[in-house]
């Protein structure tokens, strides 16, 4: 029998497979929380140069005296340059030459967040980019290790790779609260990436337990723990005030992630792969009872858990019809991603407070998923698609108009419109998913996986600089631009997302050809008597 068959036998899903999945989700929830903590630990707040040889000096005003030597300190740029013949000692305002210099200390404002990493190393002016190079290095980080941990995962096991991943990521963050140069830190942060591959460890492993008919079920409960993960950076940054000791308490969490993960079975797919058949007949016999239900005899033979031959994913692009489809795909990957770790980055840039604005945006996002599970299936995957696409995209472009027109004391309808963006992002982000995995066929279906997942390291790790290019142009544009970036890029995918066929209610192709012929099956279906020589097609089609 092949394995999803066993599954169907012994229960597509039950009490024993939910208590494995929910235990599955600490190290997604571990995951969201480390990565989406940057937002804090990496804010920069609200700054300007320090009044030279005021050793005293904070960046809020003091009393009059100090209201005085502020203005009289600070050139044109008061944020990154000072007079350059300012004296504190016989209280000369700049009167002479006027000429400016660039400062080298600042004062910040400590009012949500006494320390970030850069207040600490000052990564302010000239040194902006430093923070969207952090941000990068660890997404650079992710992608080494979605290789890395990947086949690692293959070699000892699902189990064995997440609590390694979970120990490694723990390891970094203790690091991270004694590394004293931006360059340590940022290397810790790179290595730390790495480790976040136990997110797509832990929700294939998921994926592996339970019938074929729950699978879209599952793949909807991993985004919710991503969001609980989310919604776990507010204590922390709330309570811990601080970017090392934030990261010391992820790390915490980290190894109380392990006992969770220690209570998990090993992957019973996995174990077939390997040929451990007395150890997946344990696991599917834990499965059968909490089920009511018993594995039949001679189920478990040598053929379980194979899929059948495998071709490369390069085979898609020997059709002109396959090439437009893939491509389009794996654009979308790029955009829903650039669009998701874009806006969500860009939190701390939003005007109003951050953690007002965090939590608006993990409660936007927790609807954007109770919405995609209520309507996927009743609207279709590529209208929900598209639509959610195409509505972030045009919420992003308005910013332009707030920005230009309405007068600072209307800064939330920024706030307002970026979390629409997220909203639609989000969507977007749990329907490419399901749409990937009906679309490409199964020969070809985990190397097209593989492929998506390298567009969306490329997008999560050009995402810092695009939200960050406000910083860099300064003026009204500062919010802007970036969002018009990201409208731009999300609107082009939606208008491309309409050349793809709905795959609601469709048999799951298993080759190639049946990929090829989906589109005219899909015209018969809904009323076309025309007869298509599929054949002759297909070798028109053939590049």
């Amino acid at each position: 029998m092949r394995y999803d068959d066993i599954l169907e036998e012994v229960g597509q899903i039950g009490p024993y497979q939910r208590k494995v999945f929910i235990l599955l989700c600490v190290p997604l929830a571990i995951v969201a929380a480390t990565v989406m903590s940057t937002v804090f630990t990496l804010t920069e707040p609200a700054f300007r140069c320090a009044v030279p040889d005021l050793d005293n000096d904070t960046y809020s005003i003091q009393d009059k005296y100090h209201r005085a030597l502020v203005d009289a300190a600070m050139g044109s740029g008061r944020d990154c340059n000072v007079y350059s013949e300012f004296n504190i000692s016989d209280t000369f305002f700049g009167n002479g030459s006027q000429a400016t210099e660039k400062c080298h200390r600042w004062v910040y404002d400590t009012t949500y967040f006494t320390s970030s990493i850069i207040t600490e190393f000052n990564l302010v002016c000239d040194k902006t980019y430093v923070r969207a190079s952090s941000n990068a290095g660890m997404f650079a980080g992710s992608f080494v290790g979605c290789f890395a941990f990947g086949v690692l995962a293959d070699i000892i096991g699902r189990k064995r790779s997440i609590l390694i991943c979970l120990i490694w990521n723990a390891v970094c963050c203790a690091l991270l609260f004694f590394m004293p140069t931006i360059v340590s830190v940022i290397i810790v942060r790179v290595i730390q990436g790495m480790s976040f591959q136990m997110f797509g460890i832990a929700f294939s492993t998921s994926m592996e337990l339970v019938g074929p008919d729950w699978r879209t079920t599952m793949g909807m409960g991993a985004e919710f723990a991503w969001v609980a993960g989310e919604f776990l950076v507010l204590p922390l940054a709330y309570f811990a005030n601080e970017w090392r000791r934030m990261y010391l308490a992820i790390g915490i969490a980290s190894l109380l992630a392990l006992l969770a993960i220690s209570l998990t079975p090993e992957s019973p797919r996995w174990l077939l792969d390997k040929g451990k058949h007395m150890e997946a007949k344990i696991v599917i016999g834990d499965i059968a009872a909490s089920n009511n239900k018993t594995l039949p005899e001679g189920a478990l033979t040598k053929r379980t858990g194979e899929d059948g031959p495998s071709v490369k994913v390069w085979e898609m692009f020997k059709y002109r019809h396959l090439v437009i489809r893939t491509l389009v795909i794996f654009y979308n990957w790029f955009c829903v991603n650039l669009l998701y770790y874009g806006l969500s980055l860009n939190l701390d840039n939003l005007p109003g407070n951050p953690y007002i604005n965090f939590l608006i945006g993990c409660l936007v996002e927790l609807v954007a998923y109770v919405l995609t599970f209520l309507v996927l299936d009743r609207l279709g995957r590529k209208r929900v698609h598209t639509a959610a696409m195409l509505f972030g995209g045009i919420a992003c472009l308005l910013v332009i108009v707030p920005v230009t027109y309405l007068p600072s004391e209307h800064s939330w309808v920024v706030t307002a419109l970026a979390m629409l963006g997220k909203t639609a992002a989000a969507i977007c982000y749990a329907t490419l998913y399901i749409m990937t995995n009906e679309l490409f066929p199964t020969v070809v279906r985990n190397s097209g996986l593989a492929c998506c997942s390298i567009f969306e390291n490329i997008a999560a790790t050009s995402s810092p600089y695009i939200a960050d290019l406000g910083k860099l142009v300064g003026g009204d544009l500062s919010q802007a631009l970036p969002m018009m970036v990201f409208g731009s890029c999300a609107l082009l995918a939606g208008l491309l997302s309409t050349l793809l066929p709905e795959t609601l209610g469709r048999d799951l192709p298993e080759t190639v050809q049946d990929a090829l012929n989906y589109d005219r099956n899909s015209k018969k279906n809904d009323g076309d008597e025309e007869d298509h020589d599929i054949s002759k097609e297909l070798q028109m089609d053939k590049i």
